[in-house]
């Protein structure tokens, strides 16, 4: 569900649209709101040109649910690791031949 600004936005833009006759579809809509992703977007457009816009939806929702899934994880192991006294600190090098490998380690 949109909230704050984006939901505001996007009735704003959407306000009894429908495509033809000089009216904006969803996607344009969306797209000229400019606080929406270009993945967000892109995938709304697909779903109505596909004619498929509930299951796009459905899937952009699950693609979000996995990817702020691995953010929090991401955050909480660095944030572990700076409480466990690692320092959380990692120096990264480039390396190879022709300085195209970069190597990490923690500090």
């Amino acid at each position: 569900m949109l909230r704050g600004r984006r939901a505001e936005a996007a009735a704003h833009s959407y306000a009894g649209a429908r495509p033809g006759a000089g009216r904006k579809s969803l996607s344009e809509a969306i797209e000229e709101a400019g606080v929406f992703s270009k993945v967000y977007s892109t995938a709304i457009l697909a779903g109505e040109k596909s004619g498929n816009l509930s299951g796009v939806l459905e899937y952009y929702i699950a693609y979000q649910k996995v990817s702020t899934g691995v953010k929090k994880k991401i955050v909480a192991s660095l944030v572990y690791s700076d409480f466990a006294g690692g320092g959380g600190d990692v120096h990264c090098e480039l390396s190879g031949d022709r300085g195209d490998s970069e190597v990490c380690a923690a500090v």
